[in-house]
């Protein structure tokens, strides 16, 4: 027994180190003894965990977690004053020390939850009644069954779709027991990168449903290369999928047999799913063309496609899906508004970017008539689809109809497709104006297209301008851009539809910042309409007309970035800037605040003319608004735009 009790379990790290037998024996074995040399022993390593605990515990772990869930979705949630009490009754005292002022309380920050179902239905209605009317890729009744189940929305299968939707609308929603704006937009940003890692690493209808609602966040916030990246991604799941080909071959070629290539991809098993492929592959498409309406790089755009299988009608997308089978999906060419929104920026609008893309040089004196026939060309076949099929769009409507926002934002964005091609044209290069005259039929057909958006604009109430798609704001910055650069370069009046359009720029901007953006923009060229593009604040490819919308997003942004408080002074104190010689030589014109038209007024002496021009060139605000202005500018920095001259 004392023998046992004297042995090492392990042998010692000489007799290890040698490959010798080791006899264990302590404190020194009987080889170490023998050799002279120092025993030493190492300590038996503890067992690790037995096999399969870890496997257990995550069991346990997921268990816990849905018990939690069900706990949370059938707990009411607090309505009055006495939840706010019991909830601060069960901090700790330390916590109750607190400063009573913090607003609001920690506690619900951390129990709000977009995802619990008494908040994700307020979420579901909003994004139905707002969004859905122009970005109808969801069916509403299958939605609310999956709402109405006694199923947690994190254990559905449209757990992914409902996070895109909590992140779009939770910033414009009003539910209760919502924190502030800012913890509200935190959130949002939050579930839009869960969205995006989600789909990225799965392949599924649900997938690329919520990645196209999540693309709503960035354009909305004007951030191009964001948004542009998540089309991208739209595109690549939408040609996994075999979506392009289901739309085709209208599921020909589905797992059966036929003279098509075959494609080894699951047939959508009911009318409902096979109306939301059809509807994602054309909502991708549609956000890929709109997005990038203008620009002149090569985008690979896919040629347009004959007889395809086009989204059903409205009506009958809102049915239940027991109800939809009596009737056919794919029996009109256009059988929704919807439908024909997508037919004119998959079909039409390929020949408007086709155009864009060509290389013509204005300023030589071949490639700029050969460019004036391919424009007229392309204006003709937009003038041929206005006859036939999108007359629908331009007819004026019963005002006892509904609003239809896809009716709208088609009329706008056909406008804006005429005057994208036809600007470029209009007015001659910088420098060569004395080669090339103004081609005055583009210039008329810009202008009829211009009052065309506002007509359509004018008919519209405040609250369906502000829901409605936030590319609206695109067509509207189109519009009053070339306005404001015509009246400029011919010294014009500022025409009085810019007064609309400002509005309707504000009223989409109170909902999405690019839309405020815009306005911004347009205000600051209104305000400067007299001053000369020499000591104007905008960015001169604003004025310049061979550059797109898009073109001079960039710089707009930037331009918005750096916006000195005090620039905002000039807009509001206009009579200031005409008093102080902000105006064209002998203009009797002032400037423009806001979208208030033109009024005359009194010339300025040349003496102050010429002196407020070196003192905007210098940097001094104090002489550009007057003395009695009454502003302190010691703390202010010059604009550098300002004093780019």
């Amino acid at each position: 027994m004392e023998d046992s009790r004297r042995l090492s379990k392990t042998v010692c790290i000489v007799c290890r180190t040698r490959k010798q037998k080791c006899d264990r024996r302590l404190p020194s074995c009987n080889f170490c003894i023998q050799s002279g040399l120092e025993c030493r022993w190492v300590t038996a390593k503890q067992p690790g965990l037995r096999a399969g605990y870890v496997s257990e515990l995550e069991k346990r772990l997921s268990v816990l977690e849905k018990e939690v869930r069900s706990l949370k979705t059938h707990q009411p949630a607090p309505s009055s004053d006495s939840g706010h009490a019991s909830a601060a009754s069960s901090e700790s005292p330390r916590l109750d020390s607190s400063s009573p002022s913090q607003s609001p309380s920690p506690s619900s920050l951390r129990t709000f939850d977009p995802l619990a179902s008494p908040t994700l239905n307020e979420l579901c209605d909003l994004w139905f009644r707002d969004y859905h009317p122009w970005f109808s890729i969801l069916h509403q009744p299958s939605v609310a069954d999956v709402l109405q189940a006694n199923i947690p929305p994190a254990d559905s299968n449209l757990s992914i779709v409902f996070k895109a939707i909590a992140a779009v609308t939770i910033s414009h929603s009003s539910v209760s027991g919502a924190p502030p704006l800012e913890e509200r937009r935190r959130i949002a940003k939050s579930l839009r990168n869960d969205v995006v890692m989600e789909a990225m690493g799965t392949l599924s209808l649900n997938c690329l449903q919520s990645i196209l609602i999540i693309t709503l966040l960035d354009s909305a916030a004007g951030k191009l290369t964001d948004y542009w990246n998540l089309i991208a991604l739209c595109k690549r799941i939408s040609t996994l999928l075999g979506l392009r080909d289901l739309v085709i071959n209208k599921c020909a070629n589905f797992n059966q047999l036929s003279r098509l290539p075959p494609r080894m991809l699951p047939l959508p098993g009911t009318l409902v799913s096979q109306e939301e492929n059809v509807r994602a592959y054309w909502m991708t498409e549609v956000l890929d063309s709109s997005s990038t309406l203008g620009v002149a790089w090569n985008l690979g755009l896919p040629q347009p496609i004959e007889n395809a299988l086009l989204p059903c009608n409205n009506a009958v997308w809102s049915f239940s899906e027991a109800a939809m089978g009596i009737w056919s999906l794919d029996d009109l060419e256009f059988s929704s508004s919807f439908s024909l929104y997508v037919g004119l920026f998959t079909t039409e609008l390929w020949h408007v970017h086709n155009f864009l893309q060509q290389s013509y040089d204005m300023r030589s004196a071949e490639d700029r008539p050969q460019a004036q026939v391919d424009c007229e060309a392309v204006d003709a076949r937009l003038l041929q689809w206005q006859a036939g099929s999108g007359s629908i769009a331009f007819t004026p409507g019963n005002p006892l109809t509904p609003f239809d926002p896809n009716i709208l934002m088609t009329r706008c964005m056909f406008n804006a497709a005429i005057i994208l091609i036809y600007q470029r044209l209009t007015i001659p290069p910088h420098g060569l104006d004395h080669l090339f005259e103004p081609w005055f039929h583009a210039i008329q057909r810009c202008l009829d297209s211009c009052n065309d958006i506002t007509a359509a604009v004018r008919v519209v109430d405040d609250v369906d301008v502000e829901t409605t798609n936030p590319q609206l704001s695109f067509c509207i910055f189109v519009a009053a851009r070339f306005l404001l650069v015509h009246a400029k370069y011919f010294n014009l009046e500022c025409p009085r539809n810019l007064d609309l359009l400002v509005y309707a720029l504000k009223t989409s901007g109170q909902r999405w910042p690019v839309s405020h953006r815009r306005e911004k923009v347009i205000r600051t060229a209104l305000s400067e309409h007299k001053i000369p593009l020499s000591i104007s604040s905008l960015p001169s490819q604003f004025f310049d007309l061979q550059y797109s919308a898009l073109d001079i997003d960039d710089a707009l942004h930037l331009w918005a970035q750096r916006l000195q408080p005090w620039v905002h002074l000039l807009h509001a104190n206009p009579n200031s800037v005409a008093a102080s010689g902000m105006h064209n030589g002998t203009s009797n014109q002032t400037g423009v605040s806001g979208g208030a038209s033109v009024a005359p007024s009194t010339t300025a002496p040349s003496t102050t003319t010429a002196a407020g021009a070196v003192a905007a060139r210098k940097g001094n605000i104090g002489a550009i608004l007057g003395v009695e202005a009454g502003f302190d500018f010691q703390d202010v920095q010059t604009s550098a735009a300002l004093l780019d001259t």
